[in-house]
Parts: structure tokens; sequence; C-alpha cells
């Protein structure tokens, strides 16, 4: 295991002078280190976007030790051990994800204090993020200093304001134009509305009482096409719709026809259909499966689409270098993706045609931000 010089914090306040360090201010140690680490995993998913799941031991790679404490403030040095494992990281050479990692960690420090936007950043950083100063007064710092550099020249202090600017921008809502496609997913006349789910949230959309029922009631499950104003949080989903641009049904081509008719044959069957065994397909799965059958050939064109013998329907299609399996029982839903390339996979489960659901639809491995 190799140790190599990698980060010195620096803790200013006058509980640190004498080079002392108290227990509940050291845990911000093992924080900064689980930042990087998830940085560090943001990182090789944009650097192998083809890879489903993170290598095996991928966290015991980095390390990150108190080697020393240096006199006046604590200044703790944290050397950072390295295990011969490069295969990890592909093309990129070992140690080098976590100096970017850390590299990116500098530039969000460095945004924040300049009140500047902050890059695009997963879940897991965030929630890392926002534990950093943890059990610190409003009067102390932390300073980064990276490798063997000088503090007098690579300072980058987080304060109290720091966290708030960073807190502040991760919560912050925005207006944004959204344009995509969703399914209509109900139609109230108290007051007239419709709902449309799609990748970006649920969406409700005001209309006049006779629209409603002449124009969408008994439309469930129908693609929608839209273009709207709408605040929207940090990772884009809607909070509430500011107005409507356009809005309209897409009519059924043959394969989105032909996905739904399939569905519909699949509720025919009876109690053991296959060789004496097989349960029969529930209503409430062939109107969850039309609804994601229908989404699915908009977009890939054909899929099969087939029964299980325990009540299930599953639709299977390729996608590049991808198999994709959806198997749906009444609101069930489990996605599988395996890559064709080495078997790996990538499993998640939802309710319904949901917000979630749809966004790892239109992905394009699986992988999405939780």
């Amino acid at each position: 295991m190799e140790k190599v010089p990698f980060v010195k914090l620096s803790f200013a306040g006058s509980r640190f002078n004498g080079a002392r360090l108290p227990a509940d201010a050291s845990v911000n140690i093992s924080i900064y280190q689980k930042v990087l680490v998830e940085l560090a995993k943001q990182i090789w998913r944009e650097k192998n976007p083809n890879r489903l799941r993170l290598p095996r031991n991928f966290e015991r790679y980095f390390q990150l030790q108190i080697g020393d404490i240096e006199e006046g403030s604590a200044v703790a040095h944290l050397p950072r051990f390295e295990e011969d494992l490069p295969e990890l990281f592909g093309s990129m050479a070992p140690g080098d994800i976590f100096d970017r990692a850390q590299d990116e960690l500098v530039k969000i420090i460095d945004a924040a204090n300049d009140n500047k936007p902050l890059p695009r950043l997963s879940p897991a950083v965030r929630y890392e993020l926002r534990q950093l100063r943890k059990n610190l007064r409003s009067s102390e710092n932390i300073v980064v200093t990276r490798g063997r550099l000088s503090r007098d020249v690579d300072r980058h202090p987080i304060s109290a304001t720091t966290r708030e600017r960073i807190t502040r921008e991760i919560r912050e809502e925005k207006t944004k134009n959204i344009s995509g496609f969703g399914v209509l997913s109900g139609v109230s006349e108290t007051p007239p509305s419709i709902s449309v789910v799609s990748e970006h949230g649920t969406i409700r959309i005001d209309v006049n009482l006779q629209t409603a029922r002449l124009t969408y009631n008994g439309q469930n499950g129908r693609l929608v096409d839209f273009n709207i104003n709408a605040v929207v949080d940090y990772d884009g989903f809607i909070k509430r719709t500011e107005g409507v641009n356009s809005f309209s049904l897409v009519e059924d081509d043959n394969s989105m026809a032909k996905a739904a008719s399939r569905v519909s044959e699949l509720a025919g069957l009876e109690a053991g259909w296959y060789n004496g065994e097989g349960e029969e397909i529930s209503q409430l799965t062939v109107i969850t499966s039309k609804d994601i059958a229908r989404f699915i050939s908009a977009f890939e064109g054909s899929a099969g689409i087939f029964p299980s013998v325990d009540g299930e329907v599953q639709i299977e299609y390729t996608r590049n270098d991808f198999e994709w399996t959806v198997a749906i029982k009444d609101t069930h839903v489990i996605v599988e993706v395996m890559s064709l390339d080495d078997d790996e996979s990538v499993v998640r489960r939802f309710r319904g045609c949901s917000p979630g659901l749809l966004r790892m639809l239109l992905s394009e491995n699986g992988i999405v931000d939780e």
C-alpha cells in the first residue's frame, strides 16, 4: 500500500490553537473523504458510460489517514493510501481519478466563495457536501490545500458562508422551458385539468370543462407531446407549471398500436394457460403494461411482449449494446438493463408509470441519478 501526499486541512479558530483537533470537529475529515469518493464515482461513470456498475472495491482504493498535525491552528496532513488496483480505472492512471475529484471539489469551493454557479453534481455528492463543517462554529473555517503545495498559494476556505451558498444553490428553484413526451395519467373535472407523467415529473395542466370531457376523457395511457414553462428543482424535476406553449395527444403509430393490442391479447389468458400452469394477467397489470408498452414502442419501435407464468407482462428489447427487460405485475415494475459486452446489469424497481421509470427508460444505459 503506497502513501501519497494528498491534502492538508487547516482548521482555523481558537479551539484549534496549539495543534488541537477536537473530536467533534475531526469528523469533517471523514466527510471530506466521502465527498471525494462520491465525486470520484461521478467522474468514473462519466468516463465509462458503457459500464453499468462501479468496479468492486472502488472505495478501498482511496483512504485518507491523519499523518501529522502541525503547530498553530490544527493543520491535518492527510496522505492518500493506494492499493495496487490499477484495473479499476481502465485507461486512467491509478490515483488520477481521485486527484481529479479533489480538483473538482476545489472548483466547487471556489465557485461558492465567488458566488458563481456550481457544476452539475450527483445526489450523493450533494448530500455529502451539505455535511461539511459539521459541528463547527460560525467563526471557524476549514482551509483546503492540495498535495505538497504551499498554503500561501493554494488556499480554498470552507466557511459558513461557503456552505450556505452551496446549500442555497442545490435547493434553488428555477423557471425553465421544457419540451418532451409524457403519458396522460388522469383527467379531472373539479377543477377541469389533466395530469401527465413525464421524465421531468408530473405535469398538471388546467383546461376548460368541455376540453376535459371531449378531448381527454377516456384517453389515459396515451402519449402526449408538450412544451411548457415550469419551475424546476436542481435535478430538473417539475415543481409547478407556469405556462403551456403547446400540448397535444400523439396519434398511435403502427408500433404503438401493435404494442397495446398485444397487451390486450394477454388479458385473455386463463389460469393454467401454460401446460396447466400460469396465472391470469390481472386487469391492473394490463393497464400498467399498456401505458409502458406504448411509451417504449414510441421510441424503440418494435419490442417483444410476453406473459410469464407468475402473471407478469414482460417487455424486451435491445438498444445499442444493452438488453432491456421490463417486468410488470399490477403496479410493480422491475427494469433490468444488461450490457451485451460484459454481462453487467443494473436493476431498479418502480411503482407504475412514474417519472423515475420514464427517466430510466429514456436514458442511454439505465444509469440515472437517484
